[in-house]
């Protein structure tokens, strides 16, 4: 799914609004922020009649690692596996990239996400990159074994 479908940018200003309405400082996202030209795939699941439910996107770290990007699931689509269907995706799509690893960054706030996130096998690891020395961000990794 191309990053600027207007579907997948609705669910991305539903995402932020969410943060906005969750956090005090939902502006501040440590790096660069994932734009058109270094996400390598954005995915979204719908449901039977079209209706755009969750979103995911990937872009490169290095050769060998991809980070997970704007998972988010509407509210009422919640509990029905839309987030394993989008990791799963993004991770199928990483290893055609030869990725060998996928890497995350969440918050401690967000226990729905973390708890989605060890559920599909993704352990925490210490911050990288612009996470590093950020005392609300919490990061996880997993290996992507070659299917």
């Amino acid at each position: 799914m191309p990053w600027d479908d207007p579907d997948a940018v609705a669910l991305r200003l539903r995402q932020e609004a969410e943060i906005h309405a969750r956090f005090a400082d939902a502006d501040a996202e440590p790096g660069v922020r994932p734009r058109a030209a270094d996400v390598v795939a954005f995915v979204l699941v719908r449901d039977r009649a079209g209706v755009a439910l969750g979103c995911g996107g990937i872009r490169a770290i290095d050769a060998r690692t991809g980070e997970i990007k704007r998972m988010y699931t509407a509210p009422d689509a919640r509990g029905r596996g839309v987030g394993r269907m989008v990791l799963a995706e993004l991770e199928r799509i990483g290893r055609t990239h030869g990725w060998t690893r996928m890497l995350l960054e969440t918050g401690e706030e967000l226990p729905e996400a973390v708890g989605l996130y060890t559920a599909c096998g993704y352990t925490r690891t210490d911050n990288y990159g612009p996470y590093v020395g950020e005392p609300l961000s919490v990061c996880f990794g997993k290996d992507l074994v070659p299917r």
